[in-house]
């Protein structure tokens, strides 16, 4: 077929390239035939290897870049696609609209990947930066219930801190939570 003879010359220019644009070029489009066909792990090995040797490469295109991102998280690839969103950030300007969601997602990335601490770290980034944003009420959401899953500050202000959230999410999985939370703690006392 053709995509397999298409897969056997970027192959060919990957591993005989003497030129690391040329290099990069046959690993991208490597990775995006790999990516179309769903072969995940394929499409990853050779984005590493581009993002590893000339991650400029794949920044020269911020929209391709960011819809890359996008597809690997989408199929549970958060590392890469989180590294590739953060260099995004640095490298597009705050009224840019693809930095908003960038940012956003870097936090629902870490979220979806059990790093909790660094998704509320960039939820609150987020919020800062976007306090009326097209995502801060998510982000704020998301902070709470962050918050109610796992804190661990000084007792006084937690117990003020879940009041709010039982009053907020009432009738709510989070103010469920929150209450039971809160009900753990005065226990614990």
């Amino acid at each position: 077929s053709k995509i397999k003879d298409a897969i056997k010359l970027y192959l060919e220019a990957l591993y005989d390239a003497k030129d690391l644009e040329v290099a990069s070029l046959a690993a991208y489009k490597l990775s995006i035939r790999y990516l179309d066909q769903g072969k995940i792990d394929k499409a990853v090995f050779y984005l590493k290897k581009l993002w590893e040797k000339n991650p400029e490469f794949l920044l020269r295109d911020v929209e391709d870049a960011h819809q890359i991102a996008q597809q690997l998280a989408s199929r549970d690839s958060y590392e890469l696609a989180i590294k590739i969103n953060q260099a995004l950030l640095s490298k597009v300007k705050k009224l840019n609209t693809i930095y908003e969601e960038t940012l956003y997602e870097i936090a629902e990335w870490y979220n979806a990947k059990g790093k909790f601490k660094e998704a509320l770290h960039w939820y609150q980034r987020y919020l800062k930066e976007f306090p009326f944003g097209r995502y801060s009420d998510k982000a704020k959401e998301k902070v709470d219930a962050l918050f109610v899953d796992g804190n661990d500050v000084n007792v006084t202000e937690v117990l003020k801190k879940y009041d709010e959230l039982i009053k907020a999410y009432a009738g709510n999985q989070i103010g469920e939570k929150a209450l039971v939370a809160k009900l753990k703690v005065l226990l614990k006392l």
